[in-house]
Order: structure tokens, then sequence, then C-alpha cells
């Protein structure tokens, strides 16, 4: 969105193309949680500057390489962002394991007990949203630490919040089968069977290269920005896009 934004400011003729009905992408998990309201307002902020820029959006429209090619574009720029990194144990694909997703509705498509799959800045923000909803959460993450990607200051606030809160976090601890009655877990004391209604997969974000690579050639510059480079955080994407458009 910024690089469509900063492009049509400098005078190019833009289109952006959307396969969901919705432009947003990650952050419109942001919508019912109410400490990331910010972040789904920065997007509507967006939507509206993009009407008002005179971008052409196509939603609903998962372009192919082949369509890119035949708009003999003078431009390419690639940001078809991430996937979510699923781990291989078995279960992982049952019905009682849900992506993100689940959280774009109010309530979120969650049981009672849930255990979060990934205890980084995502999953521990989406612990904290969910305890507030009055769920049972378990956080699992194979590092010592958890929130290790937040920002000092955001993960004090977290900390706070955690102390006084039902949430229980389970760090050095490895999911390793998921079953009918929850997740089994290998944690230093020993193998472990947590509980669960539903297990939300926060395990991080990983760069959707195959998609990048189709679009190689397909007009005489083709970019790429966003998390299909590397996974980062919102301020990582918006200034990429930028500087990206400003190449042009």
């Amino acid at each position: 969105m910024e690089a469509a934004l900063t492009a049509a400011g400098r005078g190019h003729s833009v289109t952006l193309y959307e396969k969901n009905d919705r432009l947003g992408g990650a952050l419109l998990s942001e919508q019912y949680i109410p400490f990331k309201q910010d972040m789904y307002n920065f997007v509507k902020v967006m939507e509206k500057r993009i009407a008002k820029a005179g971008v052409k959006v196509c939603l609903n429209t998962a372009l192919t390489p082949e369509q890119a090619e035949a708009e003999k574009a003078d431009v390419v720029v690639v940001a078809v962002g991430a996937e979510p990194i699923v781990p291989p144990i078995p279960g992982i694909d049952g019905a009682n394991v849900v992506g993100l997703d689940a959280l774009h509705q109010n309530p979120p498509a969650l049981g009672q007990k849930v255990v979060i799959l990934g205890g980084g800045l995502v999953g521990s923000e989406s612990a904290i949203y969910l305890d507030g909803l009055g769920k049972d959460v378990t956080v699992v993450e194979m590092k010592d630490d958890w929130a290790a990607d937040a920002y000092f200051m955001h993960k004090n606030a977290m900390k706070v919040y955690v102390k006084d809160s039902r949430i229980q976090i389970k760090t050095g601890t490895t999911a390793k089968e998921v079953t009918e009655k929850g997740l089994v877990c290998k944690t230093p004391e020993g193998e472990e069977l947590l509980e669960a209604d539903t297990i939300l997969l926060a395990a991080g974000m990983k760069p959707d290269r195959s998609k990048v690579d189709d679009f190689y050639n397909t007009a005489p510059r083709v970019f790429q920005v966003g998390d299909c480079i590397k996974a980062g955080r919102v301020v990582d994407a918006v200034t990429a896009g930028y500087y990206r458009a400003i190449d042009i």
C-alpha cells in the first residue's frame, strides 16, 4: 500500500492487486484487539489515502505472473508477504488447530481452553487478548524467553499484565504432537500433555519465495518489498515500500 501511494504521488499510473476482499494483510487481525486498534486504524487511513490518490485497486484478485506480464507494466512490485511457519509434527493438520486468521472475527473462532504454539510477540499479544476475553491460555515457546522480538518497553508492559493474569507461559518447551486432547510437549521436566480445545499457530512467518521468484522477468524492472524478503515489523514494510517506489 505504501509503495502504491508513493508511486502514485510521483505521477505514476498504479494498479494494486490484492487476493483477499480487503486491504491490510496481516494487520486485519488487529481489528478486534483493543490494545492494537491503532494498527487497524492505520489500515483504514491507508485505504482512504489509496482512494484519494487514484490508485486502481483490484480486490479478490490473485495476480498470476502471466497476467502481470500481459499488463506490460514498466515496473512490477512484488509484496506477497509471508506465510505461517507450520511445525512438521503429527496432528498439526487436525481440526483443533487454527491459524491467526481465527482472530479476524469477533468473537474469535476458538474454544475455551487455548494453547498458543509460539511465544514471540504475536503469540504473546494474542495470549493477552484471549485472556481478556476470559479464555484459559497457555503459551508454548521453544526459546528460553518469550516475546524476545518485542521492543523492551512493550515487553515490560506485557510482563506487568502477564504477572497478574491467568496466562501460563512455558519456555524451553518443544511441541511434539497434536492430539484430540491437546498438545504433547517436551518440557525441561519431561513430556507433558497440555490440554486444549484449540491450538493457535503463532510459530512465526517465513517469506513466500516461490511466489516471488515466479514474477521475475514479468516487467523490465521487478522489485520486492516487505515480508516476502524477510518477515519483519510494520515500520520495516512501510519504509521499504516508500523507498522502493522512490527508486522507480
